[in-house]
Order: C-alpha cells, then sequence, then structure tokens
C-alpha cells in the first residue's frame, strides 16, 4: 500500500492544508499526536529540546499524545472498549489546546491494506478538528525496511 501517496493525496483534497514551511510562533503550544514513532519520541525529548535552543525566544511548550500502535480511529486509546478510542484521541487533543498539531499516522493502517479506508478517516480527523483552529502538520510514516526473512515483506507498506 501506498501510504504516503494517501496522505499526500489527502493533504491536497483540502485547501487548508496546503504545503509551506512550518513556522513556529511566539507561545505556540505544540502538539504531537500519532502511534508508536510519536510515543517513543517522549522517551528522551530530543526534538523538543533542539527545537526550544534553537528557537528559545519564542517560548514554546510541548505536548506528546503519542499512543503505541494507534490509528486515525483512535483504537488503542480505547484502553478496554476499543470503540472509545476516538472520541479519547478527540477529547486529548481538545484538552491539550495546541496552536500547532503535528499528526503522524499510517505506518500501523499500512498493514490493514486499506488505503481508501485510511484517507477517509484521516480526512474525518482533520475536519473534526478544524474547530480547534490549529496548523496542522501532517508527518508521513517512516520507511519500512526490508529485514529478509522470516520478516514480513515490507515493500507493499511504503
Amino acid at each position: 500500500m501506498k501510504i504516503l501517496h494517501c496522505l499526500v493525496t489527502l493533504a491536497l483534497a483540502s485547501q487548508s492544508f496546503a504545503a509551506s514551511p512550518i513556522v513556529f510562533e511566539q507561545n505556540d503550544r505544540v502538539v504531537f499526536a500519532g502511534g508508536t514513532f510519536v510515543e517513543r519520541m517522549a522517551r528522551f525529548g530530543y526534538l523538543e529540546t533542539a527545537l526550544t535552543l534553537t528557537l528559545h525566544d519564542k517560548k514554546l511548550t510541548f505536548r506528546n499524545l503519542g499512543w503505541s500502535a494507534d490509528t486515525v480511529r483512535g483504537e488503542s486509546r480505547g484502553y478496554d472498549k476499543p470503540q472509545t478510542g476516538y472520541a479519547n484521541l478527540l477529547a486529548n487533543l481538545r484538552k491539550a489546546e495546541p496552536t500547532l498539531l503535528f499528526l503522524a499516522y499510517g505506518a500501523a493502517e499500512s498493514w490493514e491494506g486499506e488505503p481508501a479506508k485510511f484517507t477517509s478517516e484521516y480526512q474525518r480527523l482533520l475536519d473534526e478538528l478544524k474547530p480547534l483552529g490549529a496548523r496542522i502538520a501532517l508527518v508521513s510514516p517512516i520507511l519500512q525496511e526490508d529485514w529478509g526473512k522470516p520478516m514480513p515483506d515490507s515493500s507493499k507498506h511504503n
């Protein structure tokens, strides 16, 4: 599946998501949301530290809302009830009150093999987040490397 192609298609489908440089503004509340990739970023805080040192005059604050194996449907956030995950995702994002929101989804979904479903679900999430008024940056999944047998063939996930 070409998840990156889906992200490009999704970004082009909405005029409010034009390709432009990410600009950090004074007192931005930067929120990261996504699956395992985002969750693991919180372990050491390298990105937040680098941004804080580089843009110290901007007085940025950060919130990492990553959740292992999460999807645009918020399935992993459902705790013992997967059907509540999407509501939990939206509630967490609203509570964080981002001014700049990085969304990193697609890695877990690439294993499902349904690009059209992923695209429509991502658009649904973006539509629900519009009232927040946050600037949104879509982060594509990292390249799935071919580790050879006995690992699964990753070529269709890129």
